[in-house]
């Protein structure tokens, strides 16, 4: 019986195949030396790699070059490049072998994506109300953000026995913003390439280290205030916890107090209470019978 989590993966896997497939058949490879070089610039670019909190898992700022695949090269070229580089993070700097099906999954998933993506950038409605170049991006961008993030969601929340709402929501949704300023860049340097030729995109490497950077500044802020929130829900624990038992000794002494006061009461030995001037402040019944005290 196979979990739903394996179910999911398994679809993924032959949809990313089916994908792969489908970029073999359309496309070909027209200037190996440009491919080259955007491949030897996007395996560094895809090391550059981010923890997110809350969950088992990476980001890194692959998106970019896919996106410049996109518009600059073939389908078959950029999923090339998406897969190439996807096994270059699964064994970057990892500290534990992923397992075969991680590296299916993240193969697969990469390959979805970028030909969402570049579908979404091809589609005839543009060239129908001739959107320009900004326009197509943002939705090319944006289809890859949600293929890709959403499917890796999925299967994390079914893992993990999570909802898939508060996942993708948690550990995914903040990052939609760099992904159209990613698209915002590629789409400055595509027209700097009109004029310095296909070179220009070298210089899309410090912008990928500042998004990167940002990616860092962001998530160490987020786990900072994750860090705050869960010490204040401490210190509200054992300052409830130390209520609860101050309240719980306080009843006990006075659940004692009763108690003595009543054998006190019940004995048929005089007994007199006095304060630290000897003054005499509480006395028994016997004391009262004896004595003839009143309690006015």
């Amino acid at each position: 019986m196979f979990s739903r989590a394996e179910v999911y993966i398994t679809f993924v896997v032959a949809l990313g195949a089916a994908a792969l497939a489908q970029g073999i058949y359309i496309s070909e490879m027209h200037d190996p030396a440009r491919f080259l070089c955007y491949l030897a610039l996007a395996i560094p670019a895809s090391c550059l790699k981010v923890r997110l909190p809350g969950i088992t898992g990476t980001m890194s700022v692959l998106f970019l070059f896919l996106l410049v695949g996109v518009i600059e090269l073939g389908l078959l070229e950029t999923l090339i490049i998406g897969i190439v580089c996807s096994l270059v993070q699964c064994f970057w700097n990892a500290k534990v072998r992923p397992p075969a099906v991680q590296i299916l999954f993240n193969i697969a998933n990469i390959s979805i994506a970028t030909f969402a993506a570049d579908l979404a950038y091809r589609l005839p409605i543009f060239d129908i109300f001739q959107m320009q170049t900004a326009v197509r991006l943002a939705v090319a961008a944006s289809i890859f953000f949600l293929a890709n993030t959403l499917s890796v969601a999925i299967v994390i929340a079914l893992t993990e026995k999570r909802s898939i709402r508060h996942v993708w929501g948690e550990c995914y949704c903040w990052s939609f913003p760099y992904y159209l300023v990613g698209a915002a860049f590629v789409g400055l340097f595509s027209l700097a390439n009109r004029t310095l030729d296909w070179q220009a995109w070298l210089l899309i490497l410090p912008v990928v280290y500042v998004i990167y950077r940002s990616y860092n500044l962001y998530l160490d802020r987020l786990e900072y205030e994750r860090r705050q929130a869960e010490g204040q829900a401490r210190h509200a624990e054992e300052v409830a916890s130390l209520n609860a038992r101050t309240e719980a000794a306080l009843a006990s002494a006075i659940s004692a107090n009763a108690k003595l006061d009543a054998v006190l009461q019940a004995s048929p030995l005089a007994l007199l209470a006095l304060d630290q001037q000897g003054v005499i402040t509480t006395w028994n019944a016997s004391a009262e019978r004896i004595f003839g005290w009143r309690p006015d």
